[in-house]
């Protein structure tokens, strides 16, 4: 029988390369906005079973609802897809009357199972964003009472996105003032097999120096960031996916350009790798993508390594990796505004951060901070599921008190929070890191 010798071995099996690069999942993105996507879903309206006396809409609005009591129920049939963020904005006329509430649930149906729980409307403009979890549904509105209310709405899907003239990126990276970035829900063909989210870059003019780039612009010069990598051999690779020529290039830059690959413009996902030796008399590192032409291009999967090659399908982030936010993040619920509501309730932190947090992230460092009107009485911090608590408890009647520490996440990358009574005039949550 023949043995694999040692020289075989060695032929065989790939040292695992350690990634360099923070972030490269894109879970962190702290300081961006929501932006919408796509065109408004509500298009139009059914008064279910006739339920309320008058009802007549216009497109997204309802112009007028007019009921005298009983269960009455209005729905728009959307088509959602299960795990994407959507924005809500019902602006409420109430001419007499209860308020309707409003959720999500299955097509022609008043009940709450798609992603946007029951909640009551108040006069005036309301803001909601939740995440769906089913790919068919509606968006209802329903009294239990007499009314008399008109209501206008839009529904977007939204992503976080850096679309300031500023050099704000994902944490860690920055860009070129004229760049918009967009973090992509994994769909299976704008995101690449083996990370869930790619980063979608907007370019508007071609330009040869717009970029985005890692680390950020307040550490590519430093010089204790230079001396981790000069007289090293770096290699950085990327998947990336364009159908405009000439238009998608990387580069790793120390002062001068050390090398660079572009993509073909095929339209399809492409590996691109380069390696260069970084010089002793380096003024700065970093690694840039461009996007160089009028276009839309996506990215995935960064690797930046010591060594001569990296190789496609060899992307991994770094193991258990915590990341310290640029921009800390407070949620929106649990804001520290007065009236917050003091309910046990699971916390979808994608929603509640508006997509600044990514999904399925492991734990986060959190600040905690109530005010209660019944001493020893206390605020509670927790996975939904497990024994983990981070609490906060009103030693003395109107008096703040605080609390910090790291808390796990469930198996969805959310908390739960509860409450020993409901006395609380506010609440407030705020995350300054998190680990993936």
């Amino acid at each position: 029988m023949a043995q694999l010798g040692l020289s075989n071995i060695s032929n065989t099996i790939k040292p695992v390369l350690t990634n360099l690069l923070t972030n490269s999942q894109w879970m962190a993105m702290s300081g961006s906005t929501l932006e919408n996507v796509g065109s408004n879903l509500v298009t139009s309206w059914v008064n279910l079973a006739g339920s309320y006396e008058t009802f007549t809409s216009s497109g997204a609005n309802i112009s007028s609802a007019i009921s005298t009591g009983g269960t009455d129920t209005a729905c728009s049939n959307i088509t959602f897809t299960n795990g994407k963020l959507y924005k809500v904005i019902a602006t409420l006329t109430l001419n007499s009357g209860l308020a309707p509430t409003i959720g999500s649930g299955a097509a022609n149906a008043g009940t709450a199972n798609g992603g946007l729980a029951s909640r009551l409307l108040i006069a005036g403009v309301n803001t909601i964003v939740f995440e769906a979890n089913s790919d068919t549904a509606c968006i209802w509105l329903q009294n239990l009472g007499a009314t008399n209310f008109s209501c206008t709405f839009t529904l977007y899907e939204v992503t976080p996105g850096y679309v300031a003239a500023d050099s704000l990126a994902p944490d860690g990276w920055s860009k070129d003032s004229v760049t918009d970035i967009f973090r992509q829900h994994n769909d299976g063909t704008l995101t690449k097999n083996g990370s869930f989210y790619s980063l979608k870059i907007v370019e508007t003019a071609a330009a040869a120096g717009q970029a985005i780039q890692w680390p950020n612009t307040g550490t590519y010069a430093l010089s204790e960031h230079i001396k981790k990598f000069a007289g090293r051999t770096m290699s950085f690779g990327v998947w990336a996916k364009t159908s405009v020529a000439a238009s998608v290039v990387i580069e790793i830059y120390d002062g001068v350009s050390l090398c660079t690959s572009t993509h073909t413009g095929g339209g399809g996902w492409e590996w691109l790798e380069c390696t260069g030796t970084v010089r002793s008399a380096a003024t700065q590192f970093r690694v840039l993508l461009y996007v160089r032409q009028i276009d839309t291009a996506y990215f995935s999967q960064p690797m930046l390594v010591f060594g001569s090659s990296i190789s496609e399908g060899l992307f991994q982030p770094i193991p258990n990796e915590v990341i310290w936010l640029q921009t800390y993040v407070v949620t929106t619920t649990y804001n520290g505004d007065s009236g917050t509501p003091s309910v046990n309730s699971n916390i979808n932190l994608e929603a509640e951060t508006k997509g600044q947090i990514g999904k399925g992230i492991k734990a986060i460092d959190i600040w905690i901070r109530a005010l209660n009107t019944t001493p020893a009485k206390g605020m509670n911090i927790l996975p939904s599921t497990g024994k983990q608590i981070l609490r906060v408890t009103s030693q003395v009647t109107g008096i703040v008190n605080d609390a910090t520490g790291w808390i796990n996440c469930d198996s969805n990358g959310d908390i739960r929070v509860e409450f020993e009574d409901a006395n609380f005039n506010f609440s407030l949550i705020r995350i300054n890191a998190i680990q993936t």
